[in-house]
């Protein structure tokens, strides 16, 4: 049986309302114990996911067995989906650092050779808003990303194979 864990190092209450759609407590911090049939749902910090994806590595270092697949957020910019300007308007004058940092984390994940879906995003806006899945290679047109959807399409990466390998974005 598939074992989901969830950990949300955010700020945002997004690891509470996909939780209750996947039927999984969000936690905060790595300890947890590793399954052989886990797939892990990550939420982290964009103030430091680059520190984030350091202690996920750890743990999985750790762990040393095959996850499942990893689902995880990043910031917008980290596959060639938008401008230097669309980052300062997005994210102020942290955007470029902030898709630099998020970069180094997707790129960390991709090396661990695991199954993984990155899903990509603007700030998160809680207005009732139609939310748009942007493939990869797809530059990101929006000015956020409507948390409604994004928990929702977070949550079917978690339980389904539907965006399996693959960097989507989700924004307005």
């Amino acid at each position: 049986m598939v074992e989901i864990k969830l950990i949300d190092e955010s700020v945002t209450g997004l690891g509470e309302q996909i939780g209750s759609l996947v039927e999984c407590k969000p936690i905060n911090n790595w300890k947890i114990n590793f399954s052989p049939d886990l797939v892990l749902g990550w939420i982290p910090n964009f103030d430091t996911p680059d520190l984030g994806v350091e202690k996920l590595v750890e743990w999985v270092d750790q762990a040393s067995a095959k996850i499942q697949k990893i689902v995880m957020l990043a910031p917008a910019g980290t596959a060639d989906d938008a401008t230097v300007d669309q980052l300062a308007t997005w994210y102020g004058k942290k955007g470029q650092q902030l898709m630099l940092d998020g970069l180094y984390a997707v790129k960390m994940v991709d090396e661990l050779e695991f199954p993984y879906t990155v899903i990509r995003v603007l700030p998160l806006t809680k207005q009732r808003i139609t939310g748009k899945i942007y493939q990869e290679g797809q530059s990101l047109l929006g000015q956020v990303t409507p948390q409604d959807t994004l928990v929702k399409v977070f949550a079917e990466a978690l339980t389904t194979d539907k965006y399996l390998n693959q960097s989507i974005g989700v924004a307005d």
